[in-house]
């Protein structure tokens, strides 16, 4: 709020205004004469942000200003919102709203907006209706009386240098492209993502070959079209998909090292068991120093063989290795995922244990929510892999929580809906 009374384009009070006041907008950077065909986005989101995010208030505050673009329980017409909005002080929204009746005349407003000098900076236009429903039915997806209608995206040619083939944690190809340096807009693209290894191999794109490129929604650069082809065309030898799938690459073997690293940074990350301090660079340091070879490896680290991995540290040894510690008490259904089980964690919830979890049958795991026969299938197919299997083995030798069973007591395995088993 500190920040917000140091905008003066924020009115300190609101001449007229009635005693409850909503009010949806956003703050913009206000710029001289900015013409968005010829100079592009200046970069202008991210500037707001930074002196949003700014702990002390900065003079760059009165750099910033609002743009009132809807009042939803205002008057009835778009005529009056606007005139009693420029009352209380927001004047640029009636300065910049203009009434038409016909697409020509947006088409004029459009071109004249894009090509012209305005104080901030734009991507589009919106087009209201002049009337719109009560506040209370107003919800949280695009309305339908009103609608943008963005400025054509800026086109690029850009010469391509390399093609890159990354393999996910479930195995799925993604190919990348690698692009001489070209700006667009306010950005520099050096990289362009294509898709699938199916889509590259229609595209059939090499490096050498020139391509179209333009900025869809939040500035990612986006493929539009090859404009001319290399001559000499040496074509990259490219995965083999039949070798990648969510059973494969547990392990580090030829060829498995993209997958095995997904799978690392996964198991790591927040969504499995949330190891502070071991992030890509972390991981690939480990396997480069043969720490790691199977997603277990890490469960035999001490705070000396860390400390000796390179630009590491002794201090950073000794916390990264309570973040292993810590790991090591997470609960079933979390390693389970971490490990890999194509479930969700509110899928995995009742999962307390391995006897529990390995005497689930196909037909109880169709009952969870939001699981039907193909993906059961995946989740037994999981269950009894092999090489998951293995780690089962490598999580009871170290006695994790949940993967032993209990001494001398009955197993019992159950889901919410299903019934039991003996």
């Amino acid at each position: 709020m500190e920040k917000v009374k140091a905008i003066p384009a924020v009115p300190i009070e609101l001449p007229g205004a009635p005693a409850e006041l909503v009010l949806q907008g956003e703050l913009f950077l206000m710029v001289n004469d900015h013409r968005q065909q010829a100079q592009g986005g200046v970069n202008a989101r991210s500037k707001v942000a930074g002196i949003l995010m700014r702990h002390q208030l900065s003079p760059e505050l009165k750099r910033l200003g609002l743009f009132v673009w809807a009042w939803p329980d205002g008057p009835p017409t778009m005529a009056e919102r606007l005139q009693q909005l420029g009352a209380m002080g927001f004047a640029v929204v009636q300065q910049y709203s203009k009434p038409v009746k016909t697409l020509a005349e947006v088409e004029q407003w459009r071109a004249f907006w894009h090509q012209g000098p305005l104080p901030f900076v734009t991507d589009g236009i919106v087009i209201h209706q002049g009337q719109v429903p009560q506040g209370r039915y107003w919800q949280a997806k695009p309305s339908d009386w009103a609608v943008a209608w963005k400025y054509p995206p800026v086109q690029q040619v850009a010469r391509v240098t390399g093609v890159e083939f990354a393999i996910g944690r479930t195995g799925k190809i993604a190919v990348v492209l690698r692009l001489e340096p070209v700006r667009m807009d306010d950005k520099w693209i050096r990289r362009v993502n294509l898709g699938s290894l199916a889509l590259w191999q229609k595209w059939d794109i090499v490096p050498g070959d020139h391509i179209a490129i333009n900025l869809m929604g939040h500035g990612i650069p986006h493929l539009n079209r090859v404009v001319w082809r290399a001559v000499e065309r040496a074509v990259p030898i490219a995965p083999i998909p039949e070798h990648y799938h969510p059973l494969s690459c547990f392990t580090l073997q030829p060829g498995c090292r993209q997958q095995f690293l997904a799978r690392l940074i996964w198991l790591s990350s927040s969504n499995g068991l949330n190891i502070t301090g071991l992030n890509r660079a972390g991981w690939q340091a480990l396997i480069d120093q043969g720490l790691v070879n199977d997603l277990l490896s890490w469960m035999n680290l001490t705070a000396e063989s860390l400390s000796q991995v390179p630009g590491l540290g002794e201090k950073r040894a000794r916390a990264l290795y309570q973040q292993l510690i810590l790991a090591r008490q997470q609960p079933f259904n979390r390693w389970l995922i971490a490990l890999g089980i194509p479930l969700s964690p509110l899928q995995s919830a009742a999962l307390q244990s391995w006897p529990q979890t390995r005497q689930i049958t196909l037909e109880q795991w169709q009952k969870v929510a939001g699981v039907g026969a193909r993906k059961a299938k995946a989740v037994q197919d999981f269950l009894q892999n092999p090489a998951f299997l293995a780690l089962v083995k490598t999580l009871q030798q170290h006695n994790i929580s949940g993967f032993s069973p209990p001494p001398d007591r009955a197993v019992i395995a159950t889901l919410p809906g299903s019934a039991a088993v003996d």
